[in-house]
């Protein structure tokens, strides 16, 4: 449902664009039992809709149910990804579909190392890096669907 959403929301930017589910099992409501290869690698590939179908950015779809709190919390790994991979435009969508629907846009920087906070959720600890609408990171739709825009105008120039 949230990679749907995700989709969705991407490929009604621009009709010159489209939304291509490629992440380990992006699309998948089964459980599955093996790990990808590589840790973080991206839900979504957002690529030209004529016949060459150029990439354009990579988007990473993550979120929760219920919206808690102010903060939205993000794996390491999804930003490790980042670092990793400089040659592709890697963004983060969080998607919340409590108290009231919401999308979470995240542009991470590639060269900033994100200091991971600890968590217990249920009872287990785990590692998170902490994002709020204050950090220079998350911005705006209106930002990303330009940068999806301006993307589409550089490459099919």
């Amino acid at each position: 449902m949230r990679l749907g959403k995700v989709k969705a929301l991407i490929d009604a930017i621009d009709p010159r664009a489209a939304a291509q589910a490629v992440g380990f099992g992006a699309g998948s409501t089964e459980f599955i039992a093996e790990h990808p290869k590589e840790a973080g690698r991206p839900d979504i590939e957002v690529v030209t809709t004529d016949a060459r179908q150029l990439p354009l950015l990579a988007v990473e779809v993550t979120g929760t149910e219920q919206m808690r709190g102010s903060s939205y919390w993000v794996r390491p790994d999804k930003l490790e990804y980042v670092r990793a991979h400089p040659e592709q435009e890697v963004w983060l969508i969080l998607h919340y579909a409590e108290p009231q629907e919401r999308f979470v846009f995240i542009r991470p920087s590639r060269s900033k190392h994100y200091q991971p906070v600890e968590k217990v959720i249920r009872g287990a600890k785990e590692h998170y890096v902490e994002f709020t609408d204050d950090s220079p990171e998350v911005v705006s739709f209106e930002v990303f669907m330009q940068n999806v825009i301006e993307k589409i105008e550089t490459v099919t120039r």
